[in-house]
């Protein structure tokens, strides 16, 4: 298997939606989904990473990433992308302009994932963390009231999640994708 290391799954979208073009056949459903008090497991990341793009919410999507977070593309969507890579500012910028875009009238995604895998060691950083598998990828970004939707459906992603480091600014009591 390639060295394929994706610790975020939306980064890609900019990229990797536009080659996905499908009729829209799901009607929107309604955001009943709420943030978790508690970012000590990984699921709870992945559940506020489907909040924060439901809701469209950058703040909380950023709050999610450590600070040496970094996304790798896929090689077939990393074409333009000189690293094959997005750094923590360059997928929050990229993120932003979707959540910002006024083209964007609706964002469903539902993530299917594994059970974590301590004690792994992530390719980009040489970091010990937590992976898990996303092992199936629903992503819908309705565009223009939903005459267009652009689908990412079944795609697999593996996350990496570690505990936060006081020294950095971040919070030792919870975890960072």
């Amino acid at each position: 298997m390639k060295k394929l290391v994706l610790l975020m799954l939306m980064g890609s979208v900019l990229v990797g939606l536009t080659s996905c073009f499908k009729p829209k056949t799901d009607p929107p459903k309604q955001d009943t989904s709420t943030y978790s008090e508690d970012l000590s497991e990984p699921d709870s990341l992945l559940q506020d990473l489907e909040t924060a793009w439901i809701r469209r919410e950058i703040r909380e999507y950023t709050k999610l990433m450590a600070n040496e977070f970094v996304f790798v593309f896929q090689e077939d969507d990393a074409d333009g992308i000189p690293e094959g890579f997005w750094n923590k500012d360059d997928d929050s910028t990229g993120v932003a302009r979707i959540f910002d875009s006024s083209q964007v009238t609706a964002i469903r995604s539902d993530l299917t994932w594994g059970q974590p895998e301590p004690g792994q060691l992530t390719a980009t950083t040489e970091v010990e963390a937590t992976r898990t598998i996303v092992f199936d990828t629903f992503l819908d970004v309705d565009l223009d009231g939903g005459e267009t939707t652009l689908r990412v459906d079944g795609d697999v992603q593996w996350f990496f999640f570690r505990e936060g480091v006081e020294a950095e600014g971040e919070d030792p009591d919870r975890w960072y994708i």
